[in-house]
């Protein structure tokens, strides 16, 4: 990840294939901390993809600016509600390419790109746009700025370049 730090839920040992809910405050506080750069908000939920008898488990991103796939194969990345970029390997397992129609948790989803190595050891990822996110799992915020409990999973911490990341991180 292209920051320093990540916050998550106490006892969730790391990102990937965990539901980590943060308490509602938790931007806003973070955000006032000394030596913070910037923090970019992200959802992420472990759910089971299926289309017609495949089943596989997936992990779902939601981002807004940092926090997306890393590599594409092929495509780009999320810019508007209602995109999807889905892992390499996930899609062709279902025979879906760039520019798709595909389902995720009830609803309808284009296909904008294709990532690669964004599988982990547990399951594929998944990114969709925050918003998106905080929709499909009923979450309340309208934006990351108003973003309360249960909408939110992980910040990842930019720190400033003069900061001392531990003293950040205490």
């Amino acid at each position: 990840l292209p920051v320093q730090l990540v916050a998550r839920q106490a006892g969730i040992p790391q990102m990937t294939g965990a539901l980590s809910v943060l308490p509602a405050g938790t931007l806003d506080r973070v955000q006032s901390i000394p030596g913070v750069e910037s923090v970019y908000p992200l959802l992420g939920v472990p759910v089971v993809y299926s289309q017609g008898d495949k089943k596989t488990p997936v992990y779902i991103i939601g981002y807004e600016q940092v926090g997306g796939p890393w590599r594409l194969a092929s495509g780009r990345a999320i810019a508007a509600r209602g995109e999807i970029v889905r892992d390499y390997a996930l899609a062709r397992k279902y025979g879906l390419d760039v520019g798709d129609q595909t389902e995720l948790v009830g609803k309808e989803f284009r296909i904008v790109g294709l990532s690669e190595e964004t599988t982990s050891m547990i399951n594929p990822y998944v990114f969709i746009g925050l918003r998106d996110a905080q929709t499909l799992f009923s979450a309340p915020a309208t934006s990351h700025q108003d973003a309360g409990g249960g909408s939110l999973s992980f910040l990842l911490i930019e720190v400033q370049a003069s900061a001392d990341v531990s003293r950040v991180r205490n």
